[in-house]
Formats: structure tokens, sequence, C-alpha cells
């Protein structure tokens, strides 16, 4: 149900995007934002198994999603709502969601005092 909502979402959100002129309304935020929550909703069980990914994967996703996120300052077609966004926030988050249990362990956070 989730895999199904997900692209539903995505695919309602692309077309809001590029056949009317509603540009960032607050449907198309809606759908946008809801297609992440739905994916992830849905990949829930993958979360173990992808922190446990080797690092040569990792680099090959992370290599992508800092060339579009830098190319997004400057290119509008890159931002919000569009699929090259999409693409870019899923790659993005899934180097964050390998590198998060790393920064705890290797101490590369700030400890409390």
């Amino acid at each position: 149900m989730l895999l199904i909502g997900a692209p539903m979402l995505g695919v309602t959100m692309l077309t809001l995007r590029h056949v009317t002129d509603w540009d960032i309304t607050l449907i198309n935020r809606f759908l946008y934002y809801g297609a992440f929550f739905f994916l992830g909703a849905a990949l829930t069980h993958l979360v173990i198994r992808w922190a446990r990914a080797p690092w040569p994967v990792i680099l090959l996703l992370a290599a992508p999603a800092a060339a579009l996120s830098h190319l997004g300052v400057s290119e509008v077609q890159l931002r919000f709502g569009t699929l090259y966004s999409a693409a870019t926030a899923v790659l993005g988050l899934a180097v964050l969601l390998w590198a998060a249990p790393r920064l705890y362990r290797y101490r590369l956070l700030p400890s409390r005092c």
C-alpha cells in the first residue's frame, strides 16, 4: 500500500507542477512532502540493512547528490517540486541515513557537558 502511495503522490505532484499554473501552491507542497512521508514509511524495514551498506556504495550516491545540490543553487528547475529536486532529496536522505549512526559512533559530534 505504501509503495503504491508514494509513487502515486509523486506522479500527481509532477503532473500538477508541469500541467497547471500552480507553482508552489499548498496542494503541490502537500503532495511533494507526502510522497517522502509514504516512501519513508514503506522503507522503514530496510533502514538497518542500509546502515550496514559499504562505504563505496554511499560514495557512489553522495557524488551525484552533492553535484545536483550544488547545481540547484543556481538552476531554478532543480529546486522544489521538480523531478530533479525529488531525486536529489532522496539521494541526500539515503546518504544521511547511512552517515547518522556513524556520527555518534566515531564521536564526530561534540559531546554534551
